[in-house]
């Protein structure tokens, strides 16, 4: 993974969690705050969907990968471990 962006916003406990999990496998990750570094209209563009949007939402290498718990799955699916 190269590219990895997370969407976030402000009071948000799940986002931290994704950026520990991030952190703990040593995965850097570029974080965007919603107000500051995007809107909702992004967001939605972004999901090409209106409802139902929830953060964060993590996109890796130009694909979506979802939310917290997606992210979980996706890391047990691709067998990425914390570096020793």
């Amino acid at each position: 993974m190269k590219n990895v962006v997370i969407y976030t916003k402000d009071n948000c406990i799940w986002c931290v969690k994704a950026k520990e999990l991030m952190k703990s496998l040593s995965i850097s990750y570029v974080e965007k705050k919603l107000g500051v570094d995007y809107t909702k209209d992004d967001i939605i563009k972004l999901l090409g969907r209106e409802l139902n949007i929830t953060v964060p939402q993590i996109v890796a290498d130009g694909v979506l990968i979802g939310g917290y718990d997606d992210l979980t799955q996706w890391v047990d699916d691709h067998g990425i471990t914390s570096p020793e």
